[in-house]
């Protein structure tokens, strides 16, 4: 097959080149709809992007007839695609565009082999994949399932359901008491935590949907509580848009992010109505006793600081 390539090799790079970017921009429109598995970028450059450009290179040169140059090229790409296709095995996660791509790569490298060293190829194959071993930055972590992690921290017996809103005056005069004891039930793992967000307000959606934005990927819940404490100083200011969030929450270091929220919001309205919520603040502790329901912040409050203290 390669010998028959090689009989009309500019027609075929071409041909493979564009199918080449024609996989990246696939895997660009598919990514907007939470259904990439892999995420990367180099120098802060997003790799499906990289590759289009670089199978552009890649095109340019062949159609051009610049073999060796473009032998060059399909070296330091199989080097990149190496060291790529380690990191989807290593974590165990596979994308088929990422796949699909390599494969293209491979195919043209074979065709222009011919027209370099195999030294000179090793070189630049052992090149691309050290810059790409320096510079890449990436996630292996499929990017719906990453997206749409409810706000759940620790791992304890019992569970804890937090339900707040944050235009909710009385929501907002607990938070600062109601920080060190969830940290302190979580760091002693005696319970897993979820916080709740209640559309009590319609402005609510959009600061479920920063604070989702804000936790997804942290684990450490002190960091989780300092943007909740963000949000309910943003709602005490009485902002109501995006932009003007996006602005408050920068100056304390907090990037408003977008992700997929309707997974999560899912799982909320579930929350909801089992445990049957219809005011704000309130909490549901389940555990080996059962589950109760507590409202208000002072009942709230009490409830938490008896879970911790009969530990």
């Amino acid at each position: 097959m390669i010998k028959e390539l090689r009989r009309y090799k500019r027609s075929a790079t071409i041909i493979l080149g564009l199918a080449g970017i024609a996989v990246m921009a696939a895997y660009s429109l598919c990514s907007e709809s939470s259904c990439t598995y892999l995420q990367g970028s180099m120098l802060g450059l997003d790799l499906k992007y990289l590759g289009m450009l670089y199978m552009g290179a890649v095109l340019a040169a062949g159609g051009l007839g610049k073999n060796a140059a473009c032998a060059i090229l399909l070296s330091l790409g199989l080097g990149v695609e190496v060291f790529l296709l380690g990191f989807q095995v290593m974590n165990g996660v596979y994308c088929p565009y990422c796949l699909a791509f390599a494969a293209v790569v491979i195919v043209l490298f074979a065709m222009h082999l011919e027209r370099i060293r195999p030294s000179t190829a090793i070189l630049f194959a052992i090149i691309g994949l050290s810059v790409f071993l320096c510079l890449f930055s990436g996630s292996a972590t499929p990017a719906y399932a990453e997206e749409t992690r409810i706000p759940s921290f620790g791992n304890g017996p019992v569970r804890v359901r937090i339900y707040t809103d944050y235009f909710c005056p009385p929501c907002r005069s607990m938070e600062q008491e109601l920080e060190p004891i969830v940290i302190d039930l979580v760091r002693r793992r005696i319970a897993a935590v979820t916080f709740v967000d209640t559309p009590v307000h319609r402005e609510r959606i959009l600061y479920a949907k920063c604070f989702l934005g804000m936790v997804t990927g942290r684990r450490d819940v002190s960091q989780i509580l300092w943007a909740r404490a963000a949000l309910f100083k943003a709602a005490e200011k009485n902002i109501r848009s995006l932009p003007d969030l996006e602005a408050f929450l920068g100056k304390r270091g907090l990037k408003c992010r977008y992700v997929d929220s309707s997974q999560a919001f899912e799982t909320f309205g579930k929350h909801l109505r089992d445990d049957r919520i219809d005011s704000t603040p309130s909490c549901v502790i389940e555990g080996p006793g059962g589950r109760k329901k507590f409202t208000g912040a002072r009942e709230i409050l009490r409830a938490l600081t008896r879970l911790g203290e009969g530990a």
